[in-house]
């Protein structure tokens, strides 16, 4: 055979060489595939000028509607499971989860997942963790979802020990 008729090299070891091509293609898109996308950052929006142990606390989300959040049975306890109910007039826009941190002691709770009960409610149960001292202020940050953005919404509310009457929380007008 003329050596210029002859092929660069055998088939059976093209036929090789595309499947490892293969194969290198299938590990790439697979390393992409297993390496989870970061959370889209949230905006943090200012505290609400409202409190969550003695009214509904309503949110204009920007662009996307209004949202309303309740305290089933409005007192919060220490220790004690409370429900947290949240409606919005915007299908577009989605609660995701809600932290609870305390302001004058270090403390923090695992985040709650809010369920979605269909026709734009949501509810969540949650609890606060052991609180040590007499009366104390927490901050519960509520992630919200809505045209492609995450927006964190701070709310404030004070607990006080069994009996006592719950002041208000007093949010500074400069937050």
């Amino acid at each position: 055979m003329p050596e210029a008729a002859r092929p660069l090299l055998p088939l059976a070891l093209w036929h090789d060489l595309l499947g490892l091509l293969f194969v290198a293609l299938t590990l790439l898109v697979a390393c992409k595939l297993a390496i989870p996308r970061p959370a889209l950052p949230a905006t943090t929006l200012p505290v609400a000028d409202c409190d969550l142990q003695r009214e509904t606390c309503r949110l204009h989300v920007p662009g996307s509607g209004m949202l309303e959040l309740d305290i089933a049975g409005r007192i919060i306890r220490p220790e004690q499971p409370f429900v947290v109910e949240a409606v919005t007039d915007r299908s577009d826009v989605r609660l995701l989860e809600m932290v609870i941190h305390g302001m004058e002691l270090e403390m923090s709770s695992v985040p709650f997942r809010f369920q979605d009960n269909g026709d734009r409610a949501y509810r969540v149960e949650a609890s606060l963790p052991v609180c040590t001292v007499r009366s104390m202020t927490w901050q519960m940050n509520v992630l919200i979802e809505t045209d492609g953005r995450r927006l964190q919404w701070p709310l404030r509310f004070r607990t006080t020990s069994e009996g006592e009457d719950i002041p208000q929380v007093r949010v500074p007008s400069s937050v």
